[in-house]
């Protein structure tokens, strides 16, 4: 009979997110520079396009977490926070620091605090502990497709290994 004793909920949660940002880091960096603002095939999203959506979305997420309104921004908005995110080192300071934010948050709340509810920009209403999930799996969905781009710009391999 083993002894071992499972993490609690909040490490778990603090691992995904952490290990989620470091597979997107590590995938974007296989797409080349001169790609990352490409539309691939001409109507797919260009990289730096949906990891600003990462981004803003992370930023809601902490602020959801730290109880702060999460504003519904106007798509005018949205297209020049997008626009904003015009590099990869840009980029990636953005994405580290949105999950050193979500972390931080996420590391004070207490138990209770974890199942309170917040509306969501788009009217849903989830517990702090669902957001921050939410964070890390739009992180790996977003992830999925950096490796598909990467493979359309003739890039096959699997570095996941590397």
């Amino acid at each position: 009979m083993s002894t071992a004793t499972l993490p609690n909920i909040k490490d778990l949660t603090i691992n995904r997110l952490n290990a989620n940002v470091e597979q997107y880091l590590k995938d974007m960096s296989f797409i080349p520079d001169d790609k990352l603002s490409v539309v691939p095939m001409g109507c797919a999203r260009p990289v730096l396009e949906f990891t600003a959506e990462v981004i803003g979305f992370n930023m809601f997420v902490a602020m959801a977490l730290r109880g702060e309104a999460v504003p519904n921004m106007s798509e005018e908005e949205k297209a020049a926070f997008y626009a904003s995110v015009d590099s990869r080192a840009k980029a990636e300071k953005m994405l580290t620091d949105g999950v050193s934010e979500i972390v931080t948050a996420f590391e004070k709340l207490s138990e209770t605090e974890l199942m309170e509810e917040v509306t969501l920009y788009w009217g849903a209403v989830e517990t702090k502990f669902t957001v921050a999930n939410m964070a890390a799996g739009h992180m790996g969905y977003h992830d999925g497709q950096l490796n598909y781009i990467q493979s359309l710009f003739g890039d096959g391999a699997n570095h996941w290994g590397e």
